[in-house]
């Protein structure tokens, strides 16, 4: 049984609201995941614990999330973003990696691992089918 994800909010942030998806849905031209926004709307950001993410893609390696970003932060990163275009970040791993979902028509929902060392047509690593796949795939990492 995997153990129960406790979020702890890294700051006092309001919570998200329809006007911060307003102004999304018209940068974008596309609107969020539901389970993404169901998230922002409950949580805003915040740092997950246990903070990391085993894939079902991937046999071996554990992800680390470092924090999940606010609708504030998420603002910031439509500025300066250096993600594919189509992708919007949702959280980082505190070492220039960031974790993202795809707005693409051919695999909207998805969650993707981007490691700002490779090169553009290896950056990304499929992590989960969907936000909330995602948010379920966190565990302990063993001591061993």
């Amino acid at each position: 049984m995997k153990p129960k994800i406790i979020y702890s909010i890294f700051q006092s942030i309001d919570k998200a609201n329809e006007t911060d998806f307003m102004y999304f849905e018209k940068h974008f031209r596309k609107s969020f995941p539901t389970s993404y926004k169901d998230f922002l709307y409950e949580k805003n950001g915040g740092t997950p614990k246990p903070q990391s993410f085993k894939s079902k893609f991937l046999l071996k390696n554990l992800f680390y999330v470092s924090s999940f970003l606010s609708t504030e932060y998420l603002k910031l990163e439509i500025i300066d973003s250096d993600l594919p275009e189509g992708y919007i970040q949702v959280a980082y791993d505190g070492g220039g990696n960031s974790y993202c979902i795809s707005l693409l028509e051919s695999d909207y929902g998805k969650v993707y691992f981007w490691d700002h060392e490779k090169s553009e047509d290896e950056c990304l690593t499929l992590l989960a089918d969907n936000f909330d796949e995602f948010i379920n795939g966190f565990e302990e990492e063993d001591d061993d």
